[in-house]
């Protein structure tokens, strides 16, 4: 049986914003876990749910790895109908670049496939601080005032395509936002910091099997205003 490809073969019309899920099966604390059942639904659907509800659903694509092991997530999620893209399973920075060529946008906000009760509402809202500013990245996490679980970063793709690849260490080459926050005097960052700052650990991500059992005894999803205006600014952009 042939494994589920990208479910755009052809490169999309741009867009103004897009989200884009990092998602893959192979983790070694919790193997599986995007697809693990929670209150009657795979992981992986809370997260695409809520972020089809801040920018659509049309705007939402799951990037996950050509690896034989996401194999079970592509089939749901094409099952779902859900945008899937497959790319380099360890070279993330690689995978998001080579989806923006299908699924093209002026920003992308990369949401974790970790975080099943992801607040939409703080997708909104880093979205509406990201479109028609000058920023490069706004993001909830620098400094984070938000538990974890809760992460959003809205990423300028322009500024995205100039950062030379050949230019980033292994650990900035997985972790997309990383050469942000290592050289931020060279991009324009932007933070948003929760109405009432909450601890952020134990956290409300699902890294193991014991974050599983403590979401899986949540009855109400938890909401976390955002404080009105920006934190603050930092770096001077390009």
């Amino acid at each position: 049986m042939t494994a589920p490809s990208n479910t755009v073969s052809d490169p999309l019309p741009s867009v103004p914003v897009r989200v884009f899920i990092q998602a893959r099966m192979s983790s070694s604390r919790y193997p599986g876990k995007v697809l693990a059942p929670l209150h009657g639904r795979p992981v992986i659907d809370h997260v695409v749910s809520a972020c089809a509800k801040a920018v659509g659903v049309e705007n939402v694509v799951v990037l996950t790895s050509t690896d034989p092991t996401d194999d079970p997530l592509a089939a749901y999620l094409t099952a779902r109908g859900t945008h899937l893209f497959r790319g380099d399973l360890d070279d993330v920075f690689d995978r998001y670049r080579a989806c923006l060529a299908v699924f093209p946008c002026d920003w992308m906000v990369r949401i974790c496939s970790d975080s099943p009760v992801i607040d939409e509402g703080i997708i909104k809202s880093a979205v509406g601080e990201a479109l028609g500013s000058r920023f490069d990245l706004v993001t909830n996490t620098f400094p984070r005032s938000f538990p974890r679980g809760q992460s959003v970063e809205v990423i300028r793709t322009s500024t995205f395509q100039t950062i030379d690849a050949a230019s980033l260490n292994e650990t900035q080459r997985e972790h997309l936002t990383q050469v942000y926050y290592n050289r931020s005097s060279d991009f324009l960052i932007a933070n948003i910091r929760a109405e009432t700052p909450s601890d952020v650990e134990p956290g409300l991500s699902l890294d193991d099997f014991e974050d599983y059992q403590r979401l899986a005894a949540l009855r109400d999803l938890p909401r976390f205003p955002v404080k009105p205006g920006l934190d603050h600014e930092k770096g001077s952009g390009q």
